[in-house]
């Protein structure tokens, strides 16, 4: 399978945790920050009601850009492939439609296989578990509660930073599961 890094995915996965107050907030930032080795463009702190929470949230267009674009050109690329393959077993068969349109037949042949395949890049690449974390953090910081979202690139990082945010947080979500609530 083609790398994480080709679709733009570094991170595997996100954390988010909510905090009743901004010291809390702060600290665990900060400890993922120094203890972890999390760079702090991975660590978002957002504030109640934060004007700026769709910034902090969102990656930028350029990050959404390059996934998005390496997605459809593998998935077309393969609906390309398969197209060629598909149109070739009937060109060899003895259909009619083959024999007397070639051309008509084999961009109609090529045309679906491409869309399909575009489709399906396009449902790979959403991020319905991205859609969760963001739904998680405007409840939050609507309740007046402080969200620190923390990207991590490791397994080992993520059990440790899950470990970090449990301590203190009032709640956590990782991905698309709610953790644990106290």
């Amino acid at each position: 399978m083609i790398g994480e890094d080709f679709f733009g995915k570094r991170y595997p996965s996100k954390i988010g945790a909510a905090f009743e107050y901004a010291t809390d907030a702060m600290e665990v930032s900060n400890a993922l920050r120094h203890k972890l080795g999390i760079v702090e463009e991975n660590i978002k702190l957002i504030a109640p009601n934060d004007p700026q929470f769709e910034v902090l949230m969102e990656p930028v267009s350029e990050q959404v850009k390059q996934p998005l674009l390496a997605s459809y050109i593998f998935y077309g690329a393969i609906g390309l492939i398969v197209g060629a393959i598909v149109w070739i077993g009937l060109s060899s068969g003895d259909i009619a439609m083959m024999e007397s349109s070639p051309v008509v037949a084999s961009g109609l042949i090529l045309g679906l296989c491409i869309v399909a395949s575009l489709m399906i890049g396009g449902l790979l690449a959403s991020r319905p578990n991205h859609d969760k974390l963001i739904k998680f953090a405007r409840s939050k910081i609507q309740k007046r509660l402080w969200v620190v979202v923390v990207q991590v690139d490791s397994k080992r990082q993520k059990k440790l930073a899950q470990q970090m945010l449990d301590s203190a947080a009032t709640e956590q979500i990782f991905n698309v599961q709610l953790l644990r609530q106290r």
